[in-house]
């Protein structure tokens, strides 16, 4: 999200654009959880393809570790700041200002912010691809690194004539 409104805000700053399953817009007809109502042990059900895979463990801290609790509420506070109330910040009325090509990275399997949004992104977006990885959830980037990490390069390594509305 931080990314698409840095695109938006300041067009000439910004050559090349990858956004990884991102928040920043929203549908009424797929609405993005409230990440503040979520139970921790439901959060990687959201978040994974495979909520028990050794990942998920570093997601939702031990119920009997006080340190390790307060540390999650501190980063999920922190989240919130930026991104709730997603409808409330507008990338959709400044969105059309990104000039940058774009890749669009998703999971397939992503129930936090669906595929319809990667969707809903390369329909605004001047310039874009979308890249749908099979087997991630939300976090693409950790469950399936190499070949979010092939096509993100892939996308940056490539000459601007091969980009997306080249």
């Amino acid at each position: 999200m931080v990314a698409a409104e840095l695109a938006a805000n300041s067009p000439r700053r910004v050559s090349r654009l990858v956004l990884i399953a991102a928040i920043g817009l929203w549908r009424d007809d797929t609405p993005i959880p409230d990440l503040a109502a979520i139970p921790a042990e439901s959060l990687p059900g959201l978040v994974l393809a495979d909520p028990t895979s050794p990942l998920a463990e570093l997601l939702t801290p031990p119920a009997d570790d006080p340190r390790a609790l307060f540390e999650a509420a501190q980063r999920m506070a922190s989240i919130l700041h930026f991104i709730w109330p997603i409808p409330d910040k507008g990338l959709r009325h400044r969105i059309h200002r990104v000039s940058a090509p774009t890749l669009l990275v998703w999971g397939e399997r992503d129930a936090m912010v669906s595929p319809v949004y990667a969707r809903e992104y390369a329909g605004l977006l001047q310039r874009s691809e979308t890249v749908l990885v099979a087997d991630a959830g939300h976090l693409p980037q950790l469950e399936q690194t190499g070949r979010v990490r092939e096509a993100v390069l892939g996308f940056l390594d490539r000459p601007a004539a091969e980009l997306p509305g080249a």
